[in-house]
């Protein structure tokens, strides 16, 4: 049987509870009906702790049972959280080395095509130093290209020289072999002179000279004659040098390779051969486009 007041399983003829300790009333038997009436009341009391007890010994076994399984289930499913998030955050690092491995190369990229820019800049800006001043000939030009051009902007040029004829004396006092002029041979023009000139809308108030080889022909170089204000005007222009010499005070702009720009100063212009076969004197710069 089952004790009334705590639904423990004890002996049939035991008197007290061996769990609660309460006191266990035997059965009397029943005189009346009343009697009958109340056995059945606690017969059914009896019943329903019994069923109560039942009840709960089925909770506590499924209890047993379903707690451990629901456990499993949640530390599986932490396991596997975890194991999704160290898989996602190893992809994003992959993704992220990749990602700046992208970047760096193209920020390397971005700074080789900022370094072609910046040469092919430079190479513009030194074709833009020469526009107007090489006047639009090469180290192929011939003296027949530039005169022909020439007047088609002006006239006949204002002098020419020729390159002269030289025999080779020997010079007793020096004890030398030199080379001495006896004449000039007007088929091979040394340089033709025009006065008016221009650098990109800067006058060359000394005029210009554009001088020529001796067996080719060709075009050598073209010199400007600028006074110190016009020269002024031209670096305001032009910029500084890109280098100059220390010995010989050369300054140089744009590219080392021909054409390429030059100039100097010079205290006494009737040094210079042409100006001096003119009796031109004077001082200034001498701006130079060098073809060879």
């Amino acid at each position: 049987m089952f004790c009334k007041y705590c639904g423990n399983e004890i002996a049939d003829n035991s008197k007290f509870c061996t769990n609660c300790g309460n006191e266990i009333h035997p059965i009397r038997k029943m005189s009346n009906d009343n009697d009958v009436q109340q056995q059945k009341v606690v017969d059914n009391n009896e019943k329903k702790i019994e069923d109560v007890v039942i009840v709960n010994a089925r909770h506590k076994s499924v209890a047993k049972v379903v707690l451990p399984v629901i456990l499993v289930i949640i530390i599986c499913g932490v396991f596997i959280a975890t194991k999704v998030i160290s898989t996602k955050n190893n992809n994003n690092a992959v993704n992220n080395a990749d990602n700046k491995d992208y970047f760096v190369a193209e920020d390397k990229d971005n700074a080789l095509k900022n370094d072609d820019q910046k040469d092919d800049e430079a190479k513009s800006d030194s074709s833009k130093i020469l526009e107007d001043m090489d006047r639009g000939y090469t180290n192929e030009t011939t003296v027949d290209d530039v005169e022909n051009n020439e007047k088609s902007v002006s006239q006949d040029p204002d002098f020419i020289t020729y390159w002269p004829i030289t025999e080779e004396v020997f010079n007793e006092e020096k004890q030398i072999y030199e080379y001495k002029d006896i004449g000039v041979d007007k088929s091979r023009i040394a340089s033709l002179y025009y006065k008016d000139a221009e650098i990109n809308g800067i006058s060359a108030h000394y005029g210009m000279t554009i001088s020529f080889d001796g067996e080719s022909q060709k075009i050598r170089y073209i010199d400007y004659y600028l006074t110190d204000d016009e020269f002024q005007k031209f670096e305001e222009r032009y910029g500084t040098p890109d280098r100059q010499d220390e010995e010989t005070k050369i300054m140089h702009w744009g590219s080392a390779t021909f054409p390429q720009i030059a100039a100097q100063y010079c205290d006494d212009f009737s040094t210079e051969w042409v100006l001096s076969e003119m009796g031109k004197s004077g001082k200034g710069y001498v701006v130079s486009v060098l073809f060879n």
